[in-house]
């Protein structure tokens, strides 16, 4: 009679616990995480390249380049977009996104403009400053340490990746060149089959 009732309340632990599991999964797997977004939306056009040809779009065109900006805003926000559950696993909670001084040089002959490369560069009317965890970023290590980072554009080479990998962005001035660069979080495949998706004009070489 003991052996019984032993056995009864270990079924009944052992199924309490499976279900508390299930619970606990679903729960994580419904909570969103948000990484960062590098990418200010209040830009005023955005170029979009692939294997060295350009589209240029901007709202202020037409009804179909807003359609398209809204679109890879979407898809740009959806790469950054994860859940607890996910964060658990693929270790994407204890990433430490960051900011990486280096001379990159011209980025739009050695990041955009190269052959099968997929890329986009947001374009900004104005000078934009660097927020970096809510504060103004300033190099310390640079000639003036108090001088804010600032950009015109934002130059995103784009990835297939399905599950989140290291991405890069590189801040650029008006002449194209970088000093800085951003290492964040994202799954970018959507974002790449919709820009290749798009009506191409032929390479000229």
């Amino acid at each position: 009679m003991k052996t019984k009732n032993v056995k009864k309340i270990l079924s009944i632990t052992i199924i309490s616990l499976i279900v508390a599991i299930t619970i606990a999964t679903v729960i994580l797997a419904i909570i969103p995480k948000k990484l960062y977004n590098p990418i200010p939306t209040n830009y005023s056009a955005v170029t979009v390249y692939k294997d060295k040809n350009k589209n240029n779009y901007s709202e202020a065109i037409s009804d179909e380049n807003k359609a398209i900006i809204d679109k890879i805003n979407e898809l740009q926000a959806k790469s950054v977009k994860d859940n607890m559950l996910s964060a658990l696993f693929q270790g994407t909670g204890s990433y430490e996104c960051r900011v990486v001084s280096y001379n990159e040089g011209n980025v739009m002959t050695s990041i955009a403009d190269v052959s099968g490369a997929v890329c986009l560069v947001f374009q900004y009317l104005e000078e934009q400053e660097l927020i970096w965890q809510g504060e103004k970023y300033t190099n310390p290590q640079a000639t003036n340490p108090n001088k804010v980072v600032t950009y015109t554009k934002i130059f995103m080479p784009i990835s297939s990746n399905e599950s989140f990998e290291e991405c890069t962005v590189y801040l650029a001035d008006n002449s194209n060149k970088s000093s800085y660069q951003i290492k964040f979080l994202a799954h970018q495949s959507e974002l790449y089959d919709y820009l290749i998706s798009l009506e191409w004009p032929m390479v000229s070489e």
